[in-house]
């Protein structure tokens, strides 16, 4: 009798001390405590907690924060609605004033994130602490399907090499780091690759071949034909390296539904521009080899302002110009075999450039125009 009453006594005072204890919630909790995510479109507006709240009275009516990542990447204000008991409005505080103004925070749904709702002094409600819940847990308090849009962050590079074809290229969409909803891709559609060279536009087909780790392989195909010539121009300057990223660039057109999450998470459609600077790997053409006399550096570190090597690498933008590379020899060589490659006729686009007024006006323009 006196062990059972001794086991009571324990069990009486380990309730005790847990329910003195502060408490986090966890949308996770139970399947009946959930928030309701007030959004519009890809913005969240509001959190209604009413359905986990026992007393709206204890609700804090201060100052509340939403911080997003472990680490507070980001945060913004947040308080109690007074006229919607267990609603908590999104917004920014004006300090001098102290006026709350609604405003939204936008859910990147391509990425998952955790976001923690708080308060800045006592507890959020009841005896909670704070809040936390997840992009995921945004979702699946929702109806219907959702389009998620891709990041605008991403890391183009050429794979796989046949001479001078170029069999595949990988695009990183997401970072090593980051948790995506969009797991799978839809091999049955493809990425239009239109490459811009100067004069024209050439398109190819980006077959997706596997998705892992947030890595697309993508094949490329010249019609039915497996490899494209896919290549950039660059001009050398005493051994540098410089792009003509205003020249040579590639549009990368995504269609919808490419990548999937689940039964009901489709990524939208979107377009990326990308320099050729900014795919790894990609094969070069060299459009000139430019040695710049010794003295002309010496001259130019001598004078104010450096104006002698300001106007040189000025002229030297200017040569890059679509037009005027017609004008030099071993550009006008270097840019055939860009056309050959990519199956262009080369003498039409001449005969057409040659013929143009305007274009030489602008390219005269262009050439002088400091």
């Amino acid at each position: 009798m006196k062990t059972c009453k001794r086991w009571f006594a324990l069990c009486l005072a380990l309730l005790t001390v847990l329910s003195a204890l502060t408490v986090t919630v966890s949308a996770e909790d139970t399947a009946e405590q959930k928030a309701r995510f007030i959004m519009e479109d890809y913005s969240l507006y509001a959190i209604d907690l009413s359905g986990l709240i026992e007393d709206l009275s204890t609700v804090n009516t201060g100052a509340l924060y939403l911080k997003i990542g472990p680490e507070w990447d980001a945060w913004t204000y947040a308080e109690f609605d007074p006229e919607q008991p267990g609603v908590v409005r999104l917004g920014e505080r004006n300090n001098d004033e102290g006026a709350f103004n609604e405003m939204p925070w936008y859910i990147h749904y391509s990425i998952v994130e955790t976001f923690t709702l708080g308060a800045e002094e006592g507890d959020l409600f009841d005896d909670v602490a704070s809040y936390s819940f997840t992009t995921q847990d945004v979702y699946d308090s929702m109806t219907g399907d959702l389009t998620a849009e891709l990041p605008c962050c991403w890391e183009f590079a050429v794979g796989e090499k046949d001479g001078d074809l170029v069999k595949t290229m990988t695009i990183r969409f997401f970072r090593e780091d980051e948790e995506t909803l969009l797991d799978t891709v839809d091999t049955d559609k493809e990425i239009r690759l239109i490459a811009h060279i100067p004069g024209a536009d050439v398109e190819f087909r980006a077959v997706p071949v596997s998705y892992a780790d947030g890595i697309l392989t993508v094949a490329l195909y010249d019609g039915d034909k497996a490899g494209v010539p896919l290549h950039g121009a660059v001009f050398m300057i005493d051994g540098k390296t410089i792009y003509a990223d205003d020249l040579y660039a590639f549009t990368f057109i995504v269609p919808e539904g490419l990548f999937k999450g689940g039964d009901s998470v489709l990524s939208a459609q979107d377009s990326y521009w990308v320099p050729e600077s900014d795919i790894m790997n990609l094969p070069t053409y060299r459009f000139m080899d430019l040695r710049v006399p010794a003295w002309l550096y010496r001259l130019s570190e001598k004078l104010p302002g450096g104006r002698i090597g300001q106007m040189l690498v000025g002229l030297l933008e200017k040569l890059a110009r679509p037009v005027v590379l017609f004008m030099i020899p071993r550009a006008v060589r270097t840019l055939k075999k860009s056309y050959d490659a990519y199956g262009l006729d080369f003498r039409a686009k001449l005969r057409e450039v040659l013929l143009d007024s305007s274009a030489w006006k602008e390219a005269i323009r262009e050439l002088f125009d400091f």
